[in-house]
This record gives C-alpha cells, sequence and structure tokens, in this order.
C-alpha cells in the first residue's frame, strides 16, 4: 500500500483517511493531513509537522513548522525561517538555509537565497545562481522566470533559452505553454514561437492535447487553437 489510493477524512474538526470504499483506514487525529506522495503524507499536530505512512505510523515525527510533500525522494522542511530538505528516513539531507523553496522536478528544486530565486540539485548543489525575481518548475526542460517584471525561460543549466517578454507565462505541458502579451494569452512552443496566437482573456495547460480558454465565453481548444465543440469531443 502507498496510500496513493487513500481519501481525505475530516471528522470533527481532525482529519484522517479511507480507502476507495469509504472504510477508515487511519482514523481521524490529526490536525491537518495532506494526501499521499511517494508513499508519506504530511501531516500536523499540535502545531508541528511531520510525515506518516500508509499504515498511520510516524515516519517523520511532527518537528517542523511547516512542510511540503515528498517529491523526487526529498521534501522540504521549514525550521525557524528557513528551509531545507529530508529523505524519508527523516535525515536532513540539505540544510535549513533558503529563505522558500519548493519541489523537486525534473532533478531541480527552486530556492529563494537574499530573495532571489534560482535552482538546486538533489545534493544541495547549486545549479543556476539565486539571480531571478521569481521562477518556476522545471517542466519538459525548461522553467520560467522573472526578470524585470517581465516572463521568459531557462533551460536546467541557467541559459536564457527565451528571453523575458512575456506578461506573464505558464509551464511546458505537451510541447506548449501559455504565455500573456497585451493582457491576452497565447501559446508558445520551446523555441518560443507563438503557435497560438494571444486572444484569450486566460489560457490553461495542455491535456491530452487539449486546453481550457476563456473568450467570452469558456471553451475547450487543440494545440492548432481550434474551437473544440461537443461534438468533436464524442469522435
Amino acid at each position: 500500500l502507498t496510500g496513493e489510493n487513500y481519501i481525505r477524512l475530516l471528522q470533527k474538526d481532525q482529519w484522517g483517511f479511507l480507502d476507495s470504499q469509504g472504510n477508515i483506514m487511519i482514523p481521524a487525529q490529526f490536525d491537518y493531513a495532506g494526501d499521499f506522495f511517494e508513499g508519506y503524507a504530511r501531516v500536523k499536530k499540535n502545531g508541528k509537522w511531520g510525515f506518516i505512512d500508509p499504515a498511520g505510523n510516524y515516519s517523520v515525527k511532527p518537528q517542523y513548522d511547516f512542510v511540503l510533500e515528498f517529491s523526487e525522494g526529498l521534501a522540504a522542511v521549514k525550521k525557524g525561517k528557513l528551509w531545507g530538505y529530508i529523505n524519508p528516513k527523516g535525515t536532513l539531507v540539505i540544510p535549513h538555509k533558503y529563505e522558500l523553496c519548493g519541489n523537486f522536478f525534473e532533478g531541480l528544486a527552486w530556492i529563494v537565497v537574499e530573495k532571489k530565486y534560482g535552482f538546486i540539485d538533489q545534493k544541495g548543489k547549486t545549479a543556476i545562481k539565486p539571480q531571478f525575481e521569481m521562477t518556476g518548475i522545471f517542466s519538459e526542460g525548461l522553467a520560467w522566470y522573472k526578470k524585470d517584471g517581465l516572463y521568459g525561460y531557462i533551460d536546467p543549466k541557467g541559459k536564457k533559452i527565451i528571453q523575458a517578454v512575456f506578461e506573464l507565462a505558464g509551464n511546458f505541458n505537451e510541447g506548449l505553454a501559455w504565455i500573456k502579451i497585451n493582457s491576452k494569452y497565447g501559446y508558445i512552443n520551446p523555441k518560443g514561437k507563438i503557435v497560438i496566437e494571444p486572444v484569450f482573456e486566460d489560457a490553461g495547460d495542455f491535456q491530452n492535447g487539449k486546453s481550457v480558454v476563456i473568450v467570452s465565453e469558456k471553451y475547450t481548444i487543440d494545440k492548432e487553437g481550434n474551437k473544440i465543440t461537443s461534438d468533436d469531443e464524442e469522435k
């Protein structure tokens, strides 16, 4: 059991878990519980955060001021004002030295040092020097970054692949990322070329070749930007 199919249960302000049939697997006993990721769920008890396994036993006793879920074998944990990373045994593998940090994706996690965003690898080594106003996660080999109020994309070595010219930018999914230009949303490919013109009031990520967009009404488009009607959906 990994707990991935567990459903969170809230009972009298306490959290626990059910299985998909509705049987209680872990009785409600926590002040908060997150979903299971990589076999562990983050929980809060008496003001401190730790992790449990699918049997409901503590894998990491509640001792942190905040934690993120496990991702690629590591979880970000906050002690006092600083963040570090632990492994599933609870061993601190990257010391508490970051003002903020995110989950690992594609081997890298964003971190904040002196209010600047950069990236580290899973050994805690600086992969991209903290220099940005903000960054996203790596997805399909690229991460968005914010510099001087505008957004572009970098590769895992920190090379600017797409210059910061966008008002907003999203993660790459299925080869496309949404961007915002002149208050309208469109889509670019990994070379930075606009492949769906920015004509939308809002736009989401592509999944299974489709994305939801908003003009004056909300509808679904394909990767060429064509509107998908309910007739097409049924095909």
